[in-house]
């Protein structure tokens, strides 16, 4: 049975027989409804209407989205009855309105999918609701769409990297080709990867691990991805050489006067610069500081020396042979200096230059957690679970591409025009452009589907 069309509702399943404004609440409505016709409600033993007794009614009141700007709820006189057989109390099922939470289905979905692009106390000032209800809201919404959100085919290049996100840190998983992102874990515990890697569906698929020289990450790809070639990346191991250049510079600093070893402290950003500056003062500073202190050169030095590995070598032989030459280069007094870059590479040198047989980063991956921030930002407060969901669930950001067939199957299925999707993830360039935008996250339409699907296609 059809809602008519004259109702001002339009709720399926329930009908308007008045309505009730108040003089001292003029921003408030309120519409008395009745079902159209009860459900009965599932029992322990049995759901047979003619084995229930009618136990009178109570009156309920359910939040409904926003009547011509008017915060608007609904009256409804809910049938109690009583179960014949084992004496249970409940209410006949009404449709259009949620089951768990006061409020009509359309307004749990509103709030549901707002408040994946909104801040929740926004989503509340909206509704003329708490800010707790919208997150019991969103929590039961986001439990249910996250089982639906899966993505299609697991990554050819996997990248994996973490976030520190309210005090631990979390694991974050990519599509490096495809630019998109996976999911999160709670934490990185060998414990938890290897439940999630253990369970993983279509991990055959994955034919690169590209992580951060995080042991537990090369253990998991050892026991659960062993088809697949783990790779240091490389900006990890470049860092390395860095962190040997400051401790260099701080030394230096420990020997200069209070206002040289200030000015020392604001130079290494300029130390950071690769090829000796990049500009003609840039260099002349420099040139400065490694007069003044020879050794703060040869540290500089021998960074960009290693640092030149990976543009120099183009295979994994040249890359080792390269290295070998850099470690017998070292200049004296600076061995401690860069021992731990040397333990690191002696311990990770087979997944290190594996990078030269496939040239894959983490570097969108570590992207992804400027963006974590960002959300966390938006709203102070959400807990790790919040984020993640927010973030998985954003479905204008998911990245989809089109199922090729072979024509025999496309003729089968008909003309082909309009091919099957497969979800390759949230698209880390989407949420990159919607958080750099003010006000772009919150002006989205949660319902604009056509949006939605126009930006997925130009995605591929």
């Amino acid at each position: 049975m059809d809602t008519p069309e004259h109702d001002i509702l339009g709720i399926h399943g329930l009908r308007t027989v008045d309505v009730k404004t108040h003089p001292d609440f003029p921003n408030q409505i309120a519409f008395v409804v009745e079902p159209e016709f009860d459900t009965v409600p599932e029992y322990c033993c049995n759901t047979e209407y003619d084995q229930v007794t009618r136990n009178g009614t109570r009156e309920i009141r359910y939040r409904d989205l926003p009547y011509y700007g008017k915060y608007a709820e609904l009256i409804l006189h809910r049938q109690r009855v009583r179960c014949n057989l084992c004496g249970a109390f409940r209410y006949m099922g009404v449709l259009g309105v949620h089951p768990d939470h006061r409020m009509t289905w359309r307004a749990y979905e509103y709030l549901g999918r707002s408040g994946v692009r909104r801040t929740f106390a926004e989503v509340a000032r909206e509704m003329g609701i708490s800010e707790g209800t919208v997150r019991k809201v969103f929590k039961s919404y986001s439990q249910e769409k996250l089982k639906e959100a899966c993505i299609d085919s697991q990554p050819e290049v996997l990248g994996l990297d973490e976030k520190h996100l309210n005090g631990q840190y979390r694991c974050v998983l990519g599509n490096i080709k495809d630019r998109t992102l996976i999911d999160m874990l709670p934490n990185r515990h060998k414990a938890t990867l290897d439940r999630y890697f253990a369970s993983l569906l279509g991990k055959e698929e994955i034919r690169v691990v590209c992580t951060d020289m995080y042991d537990p990450y090369r253990q998991v790809a050892r026991e659960h991805l062993t088809q697949a070639a783990v790779v240091v990346d490389r900006f990890h191991v470049v860092n390395l050489a860095t962190t040997a250049l400051n401790n260099v510079r701080r030394r230096v600093g420990k020997r200069l006067s209070d206002k040289d070893r200030a000015r020392l402290s604001h130079a290494r950003e300029l130390l950071m610069q690769r090829g000796g500056g990049k500009t003609d003062e840039a260099r002349a500073q420099l040139e400065e500081w490694f007069s003044m202190a020879p050794i703060l050169s040869r540290a500089y030095w021998a960074k960009e020396h290693f640092a030149n590995l990976y543009q120099v070598a183009k295979t994994r032989a040249e890359a080792e042979a390269y290295y070998d030459e850099w470690v017998r280069t070292i200049p004296k007094g600076l061995s401690k200096d860069f021992k731990k870059l040397q333990d690191s590479v002696h311990e990770w040198r087979n997944e290190i230059l594996a990078y030269f047989d496939h040239p894959y980063t983490t570097g969108y991956v570590e992207g992804v957690n400027n963006m974590l921030s960002t959300m966390q930002r938006m709203g102070a407060g959400y807990a790790f679970e919040q984020i993640r969901a927010k973030a998985l669930l954003a479905q204008s950001s998911h990245k989809l591409t089109p199922v090729r067939f072979r024509r025999m199957i496309i003729d089968f299925f008909g003309s082909g025009d309009d091919e099957p999707m497969l979800n390759l993830g949230v698209s880390i360039d989407w949420l990159q452009q919607i958080l750099d935008t003010p006000g772009a996250f919150e002006s989205l339409d949660p319902f604009d589907r056509e949006t939605e699907d126009q930006w997925c296609l130009s995605a591929t």
